[in-house]
């Protein structure tokens, strides 16, 4: 009976892993690769904030690294053109109201969540 190793997880992207089953060698089986999706992932939540008082991009970038600092905030998205900042965060750790905040203490204007 071939020998079974120990799987092995390696991360092939952000927050995506890649497990790897192998067998023994000799024995010409090839291994099986799955994605493993955190449990985090599962409950994320993407909230879109309408905003006004951005008079350029380096407001946009300014709401991002500010939202992009609060905790459970994977991700933001900051756009001038449209007025509009998409979050990705987990609701266990932050909340919409505490995301407002985050990007109203500057000045700007929360005007319409989507």
């Amino acid at each position: 009976m071939p020998q079974r190793h120990a799987p092995q997880v390696t991360e092939c992207a952000p927050h995506v892993k890649i497990e790897q089953i192998h067998s023994d060698a000799n024995s010409g089986e090839s291994y099986l690769a799955m994605p493993i999706v955190p449990v985090m992932e599962q409950n994320m939540k993407t909230a879109t904030f309408k905003i006004e008082g951005m008079n350029c991009d380096g407001c946009a970038n300014t709401i991002k690294t500010l939202v992009e600092s609060e905790p459970g905030v994977q991700m933001a998205t900051v756009s001038f053109e449209e007025g509009q900042a998409r979050i990705l965060y987990d609701p266990q750790s932050t909340g919409e109201d505490r995301l407002v905040a985050a990007i109203q203490k500057p000045g700007f204007r929360v005007a319409g969540r989507h």
